[in-house]
Order: C-alpha cells, then structure tokens, then sequence
C-alpha cells in the first residue's frame, strides 16, 4: 500500500506504520529507492503530525473496543477536507463499523462493494488547510542545497503553515510567514540562533530562510522530538528557568522592542477602553495598581515573546529544545518568565516562578508586566466572547500573583 501510494504520488510523503517488524522490514526493503517513504511504528510518528489522507485495511480482529480506539485515535489526525479509505471484509462488521464511525463523529459511506469486502470512505468535515506550492518548494530546495519531501502538515500553530519536511534521514520544520516585515527578521534570526546554541540554549538550527515573494518568507529549522508537557512538572519547570536564564544574556538589536510594546499599551487608550461586562472589575483592579503614567520598563534582554510551555519540547524532564522563537526582540526576562505561569497548576510553582521574575528585575516591573498580561487578555476576549471564561479565570489567576 505504501509503495504503490508513493509512486502515484512521488511528491508526497508516505508514512507506512505498523507493529509488525516483519512488514516493516519488508517495506524498507520494497521502498529503498523511494525517498519519500516513511517506514515508522506507531509510536515514532510525531503527535503533531496531521494527514492529507490514510489508506488502511484495519485489524478487525484485535478486538472491537481496540479497534474504536485504534480508529479513533488515527481518524482525528486527519486534517480537515481530507479523507481516509478502509478496506473491510462484510462478514467481520464492515456495516456495523459503518454505522460506528457515523456515530461517532466520522461522516462515512460506502464507497464500493465485491466479493464480500467494503470500501468505506470517511471525510472530515472542513475546508482544507492550504498546500505547499510546488514552487515554493522548489525555492527552498534552491536555497538549501537539494529537494525536499512534504511528510504532513503539524499542529499547534495558530496562523502559520508549518510543514515536517524530510530528506534522506533528515528531518526539518517549514514555516511560511505572511507580511513582508518578515523578511528581515528572520535574518535577524539566524545570528543570535548561532549564539543561542554555542551557549548551550536548546534551539534548533536555522538550515534556511528567505524569500518566497513579497509578501510571504520560509524558517527552515532542524527537527527535534518531544512533547509539551499538559501539566509541567518542578525539574521541567527548573529547566525553563534555566533556559531563560541563558537566552536573556543574549543582546539582540532593538528592532523589536516588547519592553516599548508594553509601555505603550499601558499608556495609551487602554484605561478608558470598554471592556466586556463580565470583565470591567477585572480590568478595574489591574489598572489600578498601576502607576499614571508606567515608566518605561528596563529593556536589552534578548525576549522571546511566547515563552510557554507551549513552545518547549521536552524528553522526559529534559528540555529538548525551545521553539517558535522566530518572534524574539528585546525586553525584560519578566516578560518571557510570566508567561509561563498560566501553564503551571502547582501554586507552590507560581510563586517560585514570580519570586525569580522579582529577583531578576523588580516588584514594579513584574507587577507591570502581569498587568499587560492580564488587561491585553481582558480586552483580547472582549472582542472574542467565547473566550470570556477563560480570560477571567487568568485575570484572577494573575491578579492573585501580584508581588
């Protein structure tokens, strides 16, 4: 299946996933002069990794429970518009699986019928997350010393096309980002990446980035496996700390200044902004802590500005690597150090995290910035309403953590 898969479609890439050694042996014997076929067991396919399509004969036998959950599991890393096909004998439940999966949540019919086995095709509702151009591609093969192949799109970002791309043994995440300010910010990038790792900061290396037109540019950075812990831990948190530690004695240029960004915000229109009914106390108590007008806040860290448990992949309670750091500037380390509290449950860990921001600036500095924090969230969700339980329930969070 997966061979015949890649050859029809020699530009994309194939992941032939089993728990049979013997059938994966076979197919990297069958597929050695296809570069762009991925030979895996299920555990070595990237969580965040989502399909374009899945061709599967499933193992009716394992049991009807398993089986729900083995479907399941893989149907929901369909992206949306895309489709999965499933070969299944009639007298082992192929119709009784039909109506589970339309039960479930997975639209399914019938897509033919012979000799006693179904074709059954399951679509995913939505429209489709746009493809990599083949010219694009062909850009940055020109950029970064030969082709790539497009092995599925990943998850977790919130507006850019991100890609897991492969060549030969290597693996590499494809960004494309919109606006053409882009463009020399990503060439800054590339300097303080290089600092970043020879100071020991777990970042991946930039392989390449430029120009795809005027509006749009590529991050082409190496791959790193982990996961972003749900609930982190006091050594993952220890590891965070650590890593802040390092990157904020790294001096960028001020083109990107989030200390200004934040000083701005605070005095500008923000206090006389309406805020939602469910969220003008909130707003109420943040501003008055402040000070009229907020000084400007310390600047000359180097700053990641989404620095969460979100972006952080870790192997077991190491710290793999630190992502999405294409958005850097200049600032104060309470601005990275902050954030990562919405992310912790233990209070004991808060407060550590808050007592390390105060340490390392001033109570008036951390009490700034979880101010921003609190109000830029209030105003974020006054606009956005399905968004207002959530952003009161950080308001209190945060207010509560005011030194």
């Amino acid at each position: 299946m997966a061979v015949t898969t890649a050859l029809r479609q020699p530009l994309a890439g194939v992941w032939a996933v089993d728990i049979n050694r013997r059938a994966l042996e076979l197919t990297r014997a069958n597929a050695r002069d296809l570069p762009n076929v991925v030979v895996a067991e299920p555990e070595q396919v990237p969580a965040s990794l989502r399909f374009a399509g899945l061709y599967s004969n499933p193992p009716i036998k394992i049991g009807k429970d398993a089986l729900h959950q083995l479907l399941a599991d893989w149907l929901t890393r369909l992206d949306p518009g895309s489709r999965a096909w499933l070969v299944v004998k009639q007298a082992m439940g192929a119709d009784s699986l039909q109506r589970w999966l339309n039960d479930g949540g997975f639209p399914t019919s019938r897509a033919a019928s012979k000799q006693g086995y179904r074709i059954l095709r399951v679509d995913t509702p939505g429209p489709p997350p746009p493809p990599l151009a083949r010219e694009d591609l062909a850009t940055i093969a020109a950029h970064t010393g030969g082709p790539w192949t497009v092995l599925g799109r990943l998850s977790g970002g919130f507006s850019d096309t991100v890609a897991l791309l492969g060549r030969n043994n290597s693996r590499a995440v494809l960004k494309v980002k919109e606006g053409a300010w882009w463009r020399e910010q990503l060439n800054r990038l590339v300097p303080v990446t290089q600092e970043l790792r020879a100071l020991g900061y777990p970042t991946p290396e930039v392989i390449g980035c430029g120009s795809l037109d005027e509006d749009r540019s590529y991050l082409l950075t190496s791959w790193t496996r982990g996961a972003s812990p749900a609930s982190p831990n006091r050594r993952q948190l220890d590891a965070a700390l650590s890593a802040a530690d390092i990157h904020r004695s790294v001096r960028p240029s001020a083109d990107r200044d989030w200390s200004a960004m934040i000083t701005m915000f605070l005095n500008g229109g923000i206090g006389e902004h309406q805020f939602h009914p469910a969220t003008s106390a909130y707003a109420r108590q943040a501003l008055a802590v402040l000070p009229k007008p907020v000084p400007s806040l310390p600047s000359g860290d180097l700053t990641h500005g989404d620095f969460t448990f979100r972006n952080m992949l870790f192997d077991g309670d190491d710290l793999s690597a630190v992502v999405d750091l294409e958005g850097f500037g200049t600032g104060t380390v309470a601005v990275d150090l902050l954030a990562l509290l919405p992310f912790l449950s233990d209070p004991d860990h808060r407060r550590v995290v808050v007592e390390h921001a105060v340490e390392l600036t001033s109570a008036d500095v951390v009490a700034a910035c979880l101010c921003h924090r609190i109000l830029a969230g209030l105003d974020w969700a006054s606009q956005h309403v399905e968004l207002l339980d959530d952003a009161v329930d950080r308001a209190e969070l945060l207010l509560s953590l005011l030194p």
